[in-house]
């Protein structure tokens, strides 16, 4: 009988659990801000704003993200509506620092973090063994455990971590041929890109390495776009005649590189103006046409018929 009851109470405390988590809103809200892509060697923070439900506490690809140690460093403010505003910091990006970061492990969402490896950090990587996956391919991973093991999830704990990374060489989006900035105003170019690793992107002005040629022009300058990508947006100050000149966008990583270029053709402002004073002058033109038309000189003897003041 006793066993009995305790049965009906544990089904009771299950049954009201579920009911519970059924009717509230159980789910944390959370935003995040900060860049996707980060230079390696570079810093970085990620902004969380949560709900005051759940539990604040950073993890990275589920694992919880060790706040005490030389990697990380973390704030915390209270918010008046029981909220929190939580900042993630990381003073130098190391290609071990992506992946998907959580303030809150219930919640849903995620910030991404990409590390767009240096030329050190990939002669790092073709050092490390590699293996070709085939697409359409079904690849299996054996976890061996040693002879003391007592249990099959000590594996997870005693045996070598293995990651499986796909790489994909870097790709550009094709440049139109040519490019028709405004004369005397600004411009800017974004070179979208993809692969794994992210790419690095370097740009060209007529086969010259931005870097060299701002030397000698500093309108020329290059900005990351809004999801942090380095350098991906080529930036030209007060547009003049003299750049009509040949860009050209590489990006490249540790699997290939991939190239685009476009011819810059400065082109005036609106002909608004000239396009008024013509329209101005033809209207003029009419007006005089037609009062001449409409007022015929008056007919005089001895001269032929006349239409519209002209003679038939």
């Amino acid at each position: 009988m006793l066993k009995q009851a305790f049965q009906i109470v544990n089904l009771h405390v299950t049954i009201f659990i579920i009911w519970n988590f059924t009717i509230c809103e159980c789910s944390s809200k959370v935003t995040y801000e900060g860049r996707k892509y980060v230079a390696e060697g570079s810093s970085f923070s990620i902004f969380c704003i949560k709900s005051s439900y759940g539990v604040p506490k950073w993890t990275r690809n589920g694992l919880s993200v060790d706040t005490l140690g030389p990697d990380f460093s973390v704030i915390e403010e209270n918010l008046p509506d029981d909220g929190v505003r939580m900042e993630l910091r990381v003073k130098m990006a190391l290609w071990k620092h992506r992946g998907h970061y959580k303030c809150d492990p219930l919640s849903q969402r995620s910030h991404e973090i990409e590390i767009v490896p240096s030329r050190e950090g990939d002669e790092e990587m073709q050092g490390q063994p590699r293996v070709q996956l085939k697409p359409h391919r079904t690849i299996k991973l054996v976890c061996e455990q040693e002879e003391n093991a007592v249990f099959p999830i000590n594996c997870l704990f005693i045996a070598k971590k293995n990651i499986i990374v796909v790489q994909n060489p870097a790709r550009v989006e094709k440049f139109s041929r040519q490019i028709r900035p405004i004369l005397n105003r600004n411009m800017s170019l974004e070179c979208k890109v993809q692969g794994f690793p992210a790419p690095r992107v370097s740009w060209f002005i007529d086969g010259f390495p931005i870097e060299e040629f701002r030397l000698n022009d500093s309108r020329y300058d290059t900005v990351d776009n809004p999801q942090g990508m380095p350098g991906s947006v080529l930036f030209i100050q007060d547009v003049g005649y003299d750049d009509n000149r040949q860009i050209t966008c590489i990006a490249d990583n540790i699997d290939g590189s991939d190239e685009t270029l476009a011819q810059l053709a400065v082109r005036g402002k609106s002909n608004s103006k000239r396009k008024q004073q013509e329209s101005q002058y033809r209207f003029l033109v009419n007006q005089i046409n037609g009062n001449f038309f409409a007022h015929p000189c008056p007919r005089t003897r001895g001269e032929g018929r006349r239409a519209g003041g002209f003679l038939l």
